[in-house]
């Protein structure tokens, strides 16, 4: 992140936080919001000018984090196999414990990375910066209630915590 301003970066996280704020409350009202895929949920930031490094970053992180969880849930299940028990012991023996899971865990997490790196180096990547999408996504009214109701859920939290005392038990 080297060559991008500052601005630059504020940009950046201020959009990721208003799309992921839009799109998690767009399902918790029952609106669905207009795009389904990873791909997609991150289009946003290909279409706003950030560099496509970036943007496929956080697409890839927010992709293989399932994938990550179900590869250590097979290494667990491995060791307990074994006879590794973690829930036993004191504090310091269940920390050790882990250590027989983070190792293989680690080990796959390079794997793919390097499977990774060698796929995209074989399709072109980063390609040009200027890239063209077959959808264009634009705010429609709905988006700009929602974020409004967000905006407005959020400094309403803020001045009932600092208004009123939370009576405790």
């Amino acid at each position: 992140m080297g060559s991008i301003s500052q601005s630059r970066r504020v940009s950046f996280g201020s959009d990721l936080c208003c799309e992921l704020l839009h799109r998690s409350l767009g399902k918790r009202c029952g609106v669905d919001p207009p795009v389904s895929s990873v791909d997609d949920n991150f289009q946003f930031l290909l279409h706003d000018h950030h560099p496509n490094a970036l943007s496929f970053t956080f697409t890839t992180a927010v992709r293989l984090v399932p994938t990550m969880a179900v590869d250590a849930q097979t290494v667990v299940d491995a060791q307990r196999s074994r006879g590794l028990e973690l829930d036993k012991g004191s504090l310091l023996k269940r920390v050790r414990n882990y250590i027989p899971i983070l190792i293989p865990l680690l080990l796959i997490a390079i794997r793919r990375s390097l499977e990774l790196a060698e796929a995209l180096e074989a399709r072109g990547f980063p390609g040009k910066e200027g890239r063209t999408s077959l959808f264009e996504l634009r705010f429609k009214f709905v988006d700009y209630v929602l974020l409004g109701i967000s905006l407005a859920g959020i400094v309403l939290s803020f001045w009932v915590f600092f208004h009123y005392r939370v009576p405790t038990i």
